[in-house]
């Protein structure tokens, strides 16, 4: 299978979570300073969020995805937001997949700078990207990886100066990948 149609099947689902991260951006206020560590063990990470994160199902392809979830904290006018998919393929091992979903969170916003490439513990890819000038004066800035067949988004949308507060740092950095027991393909979905 090529993966250029996993690109063009999965980018509306990966843009409409980052788009719901920008109108949630400045919805909602929270502004309780403590760490809550999030590690759902179904989807092989843990993070720490300024907050109690609400989960949100996303829309999948089901042609090319198993299962996704998205976790969401509006805290005054930031949000923050980690997205995991799992595909049916190991998109990890898939060239150009990582830069396809970098490219695409840049939406209607000008400009992707600091686009840093990694690799995680335990041999994920990542890139941290920071998205500016964005329409409504909001920023992004995030780390996108990926482990086997498993996407995570990790996304802190806010004002222009998002990417230098060091909640954002903070909670980008604490992101790890703990390992997710995959489902098979072609399994009912979780």
């Amino acid at each position: 299978m090529h993966p250029q149609p996993i690109y063009r099947r999965s980018r509306g689902h990966l843009a409409t979570a980052f788009a719901l991260a920008l109108v949630m951006s400045g919805t909602a206020s929270a502004f309780a300073q403590d760490w809550r560590t999030l590690s759902p063990t179904e989807y092989g990470f843990s993070i720490e969020f300024p907050g109690t994160a609400l989960p949100a199902k996303i829309g999948i392809d089901r042609e090319a995805m198993v299962t996704g979830q998205q976790w969401v904290l509006v805290k005054g006018e930031t949000t923050y937001v980690v997205v995991a998919v799992e595909f049916k393929i190991a998109v990890a091992e898939k060239a150009g997949f990582l830069d396809a979903v970098v490219n695409r969170t840049k939406g209607q916003c000008g400009a992707i700078s600091d686009n840093k490439r990694s690799t995680l513990p335990g041999g994920a890819v990542a890139a941290d990207v920071t998205v500016t000038q964005c329409p409504d004066g909001k920023a992004l800035r995030g780390r996108i990886a990926a482990s086997g067949p498993w996407l995570y988004q990790v996304i802190v949308v806010g004002g222009p100066d998002v990417e230098s507060q060091a909640d954002t740092q903070h909670f980008i950095n604490s992101f790890k990948i703990t390992g997710a027991s995959p489902t098979a393909p072609g399994a009912a979905p979780r």
